[in-house]
């Protein structure tokens, strides 16, 4: 699953994100919280093999 926001590209496992949406949480609404003025993002250092960040 890919969405674009902002010209930035998120994709998500098909997977993971049935998991996410039986949590009435889509795609979309997620991506939103790294673009959020109150927010703090940082990238998350463990070893994942991709770049992964987190938010706050």
């Amino acid at each position: 699953m890919i969405h674009e926001l902002n010209g930035v590209v998120f994709e998500w496992d098909d997977d993971k994100a049935k998991l996410v949406l039986k949590e009435q949480v889509t795609l979309i609404e997620a991506c939103t919280v790294f673009f959020d003025d109150l927010s703090i993002t940082k990238e998350d250092t463990r070893d994942y093999g991709q770049m992964r960040q987190v938010n706050i």
